[in-house]
């Protein structure tokens, strides 16, 4: 008696090889391109992607650097971004003002610990080192003076001392 060949459970073609999957490939490719060959109910697909996110991610310490800010976890903030991170800053500002800051408005990092250029005054969240503005015109416009009253100071300081 003959052995009845394996057939796809998709389209019902028969299966060769040495490890017969349960799909030919050109079914396999119509699903999930990086899990080929792997069968996973919505369910189960739920639980892994819950498994990895925010705190259970083995990736996570707690909190995220980028580019020298820091980074909260916090999906149920309103203005968290796609992946659900806040910055530290902005909610060190919030808790100070009591209220959730609006999208437009930036807090800017002084520089009182550490130069303001200085990668680690980007993570100095302290409220004394912060400063809310209303748009970022006005962040602008206050980095600009700062800019020029340095640069006149600087041209100041070499008319007094020249000889």
């Amino acid at each position: 008696m003959r052995k009845s060949l394996p057939k796809c459970l998709d389209c019902g073609k028969i299966l060769t090889g040495h490890s017969i999957p349960k799909k030919c490939a050109s079914c396999a490719q119509k699903g999930n391109k990086n899990n080929l060959g792997k069968y996973r109910t919505e369910e189960t697909k739920q639980k892994m992607s819950e498994s990895h996110k925010g705190n259970k991610n083995w990736n996570y310490k707690g909190k995220t650097l980028r580019n020298g800010y820091v980074a909260v976890y916090l999906p149920q903030h309103p203005y968290a971004s796609k992946q659900n991170y806040v910055l530290e800053h902005r909610l060190v500002m919030e808790k100070y003002i009591g209220r959730y800051l609006r999208p437009e408005e930036e807090v800017h990092h002084k520089g009182i610990k550490y130069p303001i250029n200085d990668i680690r005054n980007r993570s100095d969240n302290r409220i004394e080192n912060l400063q809310l503005f209303k748009n970022t015109g006005e962040h602008t416009t206050f980095h600009n003076v700062r800019r020029n009253n340095e640069n006149t100071n600087i041209a100041l300081c070499r008319t007094i001392f020249s000889v």
